[in-house]
């Protein structure tokens, strides 16, 4: 049987965060990998460079 419903919709949170992210990117100066690693592996990143993303998130709330 085939399912002509295409790829399930992208989960409306993750469509938030994926934008978000790419905001704080853009802002911070640094790419979405690195926003993404920032807040998942601190270790991995400078510290001044995580909190330029910090900074820059919080500025987006």
């Amino acid at each position: 049987m085939r399912d002509d419903r295409g790829p399930p919709a992208q989960d409306d949170e993750e469509a938030v965060r994926g934008s978000h992210d790419r905001e704080v990117a853009s802002a911070a100066g640094v790419s979405v990998s690195t926003v993404s690693r920032a807040f998942t592996a601190p270790d991995q990143v400078q510290p001044k460079t995580r909190q330029r993303i910090l900074d820059a998130a919080a500025a987006r709330r």
